[in-house]
């Protein structure tokens, strides 16, 4: 299945704006040339001229909007700096990844699907100079690809992919913000797990709309494309309301298989420490710890000056592991003083004080918040150190 993706036009008022109660254009106010759903007819010359006759929205740095504008720019920026085609550039990067359904040039209309018909439908539009906007044809089969490769670091290496997997500037509303080019929406599945952000691209012209998002907090993905019309707001509500609540429940079952129990020192020491999994908890809960005798969840509720019950001191994990020589690995948690649900941010001084607890407490060089397990090399937990208290417990 082949589809026009990724684009979005405002509404072209040239001729039809008097009947709206516009006044009549001078013919220096007419636009030298338009990129609009019926094509485009600007070249390089005229579309930076189009440019230099428009006023700016805001000073730069202020505020995110949607610009077609801005990706016909980098299409030229491309052109100049590597001295080819917009064209050959994309083709080059389409056979370096193996996409072999992605096009500037519309394919055989055998390829594709073309609801109404090809002009209702917009499925032969070229567009031109505008096509670096999202004129491109292309298949699902490619943009999964695309997207399993940001989530596997095979397009960019991993640090400089969760570089790009940040805000650039916030929305509007207090669960969105954009990036480049994502539009992140910001689901709250509290009190299972938190907020988790979802990485969007979205795109429609005439019959065709493509919604594609990225999580990196689940490595998942989706996509959906879409030719017809109708209503399409049901395909985001489902991510939210029904795909991650059914990720969580998996990952919750998955992570008391392999980390819940109990795990007690075999030195002769009296100390152990008792994992579980709650519903209604994100990461790992502590039931019950005791290091050489103390209850540890006392000296915590201590420290923090907040009454830790059990399994409200939570183990969250981090993305840090190590592979060693003998086939082990060890995979770093951290433990939360941040009583999740229990505090309500009043301003900006109070708003989820979690990041700024993170290793803020000391014993010498260890941090008092790292709880290190060991896999196995059948990939079962064997043990769990915490390491400011240089002990290893084993599973029992």
């Amino acid at each position: 299945m082949l589809l026009v993706i990724d684009l979005s036009f405002g509404t072209p008022l040239q001729g039809v704006g008097e009947q709206y109660g516009l006044p009549p254009l001078e013919e220096s106010e007419k636009p030298r040339c338009h990129i609009d759903p019926e094509g485009n007819s600007c070249d390089r010359a005229a579309f930076f001229a189009n440019i230099d006759s428009r006023q700016p929205v805001y000073l730069p740095n202020t505020k995110a909007i949607y610009s077609n504008t801005a990706y016909v720019i980098l299409g030229y920026a491309l052109e100049t700096l590597t001295g080819r085609p917009y064209e050959d550039i994309l083709q080059s990067i389409a056979d370096t990844l193996g996409l072999i359904g992605t096009s500037q040039a519309k394919p055989d209309d055998a390829s594709g699907v073309i609801p109404f018909n090809v002009s209702y439908s917009n499925w032969a539009i070229d567009l031109g100079d505008g096509t670096p906007t999202g004129g491109l044809y292309s298949s699902a089969n490619d943009i999964s690809k695309l997207g399993r490769a940001i989530l596997n670091n095979t397009l960019l290496d991993p640090n400089t992919t969760r570089a790009w997997m940040k805000p650039t500037v916030f929305g509007n509303d207090l669960v969105g913000a954009v990036g480049r080019p994502w539009e992140i929406y910001r689901a709250d599945t509290i009190p299972s797990r938190g907020v988790i952000d979802m990485y969007a691209k979205s795109g429609d012209i005439g019959s065709y709309h493509t919604f594609f998002v990225v999580v990196p907090d689940y490595n998942i993905g989706m996509l959906a494309i879409v030719a017809g019309e109708g209503d399409h707001t049901w395909i985001e509500a489902s991510v939210v309301d029904i795909v991650f609540p059914a990720l969580e429940a998996v990952a919750r079952e998955q992570a008391h298989a392999a980390y819940a129990g109990t795990y007690r020192a075999t030195n002769g020491l009296n100390s152990s420490l008792t994992l579980s999994t709650s519903v209604d908890s994100p990461g790992l809960g502590i039931t019950n710890w005791v290091s050489n005798g103390t209850n540890m969840l006392d000296v915590f509720s201590a420290l923090s000056k907040a009454p830790f019950g059990p399994d409200m001191l939570r183990i969250l994990p981090t993305n840090l592991e190590r592979k060693n020589s003998d086939g082990t690995t060890e995979v770093s948690w951290r433990i939360s003083f941040d009583i999740l649900g229990h505090r309500q941010p009043s301003g900006p001084f109070s708003a989820c004080g979690t990041w700024v607890a993170v290793d803020s407490l000391g014993y010498g060089e260890h941090a008092l918040d790292q709880i290190e397990f060991t896999l196995g090399k059948d990939g079962r937990v064997a043990s769990v150190n915490p390491r400011a208290f240089k002990i290893a417990m084993q599973k029992v």
